[in-house]
């Protein structure tokens, strides 16, 4: 004799049927998820290893900085310290920018021994005057911390001459530079940034692992909308 199953009965019996049923496409989604997390994490893993690949691989360059203060050096009675201040306010754009020239880079770079020369060098060097300041600010680089911070405190010597030389009138110069921050020997290089690199390789792996959940998803929706 047939189990009668009354009509309270039948929704309760058919969703026992639906989860029971090992090939019922409930189950896909999950097993999905499953199958695509462990292809992600796979991904993600292999970005952060090449992100630490990279840094470890790519050259090291050490920065560090110098600061040179201008300030007026009055020995006639024909020039004021007001003058020579006013003076100093409309050069020191000027005074920074022979950091980047052969005038400056030449002696440092043979008072430093550094092998290269100022061509090259224009690249590795910038020269900033600090906002209402008479700071100027010299910043470079080299492939060694010790020569990072000895071709700086050349560049600053030389700085300090010109600016002595540049700003002479009859004789006697009207500007003087001092050297009131001596570059420090930098501990950790300045490039390659591992946290960059890291920040990089993990967006590119976002990106991959988006576009294999775009990829596999798209058989499975067309499935369902057939």
């Amino acid at each position: 004799m047939s189990e009668v199953t009354s009509p309270a009965d039948r929704p309760r019996a058919a969703a026992l049927g639906r989860h029971s049923s090992p090939g019922e496409p409930g189950r896909a989604p999950r097993s999905f998820l499953r199958s695509t997390a462990g292809l992600m994490a796979l991904v993600m893993v292999v970005a952060v290893v090449g992100g630490l690949l990279i840094t470890l691989v790519l050259p090291k360059t050490y920065t560090t900085e110098a600061q040179v203060l201008l300030r007026p050096r009055v020995s006639s009675a024909e020039v004021t310290v007001t003058q020579v201040a006013t003076m100093i306010g409309e050069q020191s754009a000027t005074y920074a920018a022979l950091v980047g020239t052969p005038t400056v880079l030449d002696p440092a770079i043979a008072a430093s021994g550094a092998d290269t020369d100022s061509a090259t060098l224009q690249d590795e060097v910038t020269s900033t005057v600090v906002p209402n300041t008479n700071l100027i600010e010299i910043d470079a680089s080299a492939a060694d911390a010790q020569a990072a911070a000895q071709l700086t405190k050349a560049i600053a010597d030389s700085l300090v001459t010109q600016i002595g030389e540049q700003s002479q009138v009859a004789g006697e110069p009207l500007v003087e530079g001092v050297v009131v921050e001596e570059p420090l020997v930098p501990t950790a290089p300045s490039s390659p940034s591992l946290p960059l690199n890291l920040a990089i390789s993990l967006a590119i792996g976002l990106a991959v692992c988006g576009g294999i959940v775009a990829v596999r998803a798209a058989p499975r929706r067309s499935q369902s909308s057939s």
